[in-house]
């Protein structure tokens, strides 16, 4: 993941450093001695491949605890066919700032986000 950014952001004082989390959506398929599996049939050329293991920067089951403070997470679906829903666990509300277009003219608060394949 490449993080772009330029000095009107920078000027926005958005969390950063241990605050500001990439974060790498993908889904893989492994067999049973834990190997990469990228074997597509037909119709998942034609339709998409979908892993049965959702992965966060390359791990399973992924966890990070938190400080009670603001973070900015940066998200990308890294998959090549599924979308995910992006909510917090609790059903509060977050405040999306960015997308694929660079920063929104205004912040909005949302309590759930789909993410597209390739999507940030």
């Amino acid at each position: 993941m490449f993080i772009i950014e330029d000095d009107d952001e920078k000027a926005l004082g958005l969390p950063s450093g241990e605050y500001e989390i990439p974060l790498m959506i993908t889904d893989k398929r492994f067999d049973s001695n834990k190997q990469l599996i990228y074997s597509p049939d037909n119709l998942a050329i034609n339709s998409g491949w979908l892993g049965d293991t959702i992965l966060i920067n390359g791990t399973p089951n992924a966890y990070l605890p938190v400080a009670p403070t603001l973070y900015r997470f940066r998200l990308v679906n890294a998959s090549n066919s599924r979308f995910y829903k992006v909510a917090l666990s609790d059903g509060k509300s977050f405040t999306v700032i960015g997308n694929d277009g660079g920063l929104l003219d205004k912040p909005i608060s949302l309590t759930d986000s789909w993410l597209a394949p390739a999507e940030r």
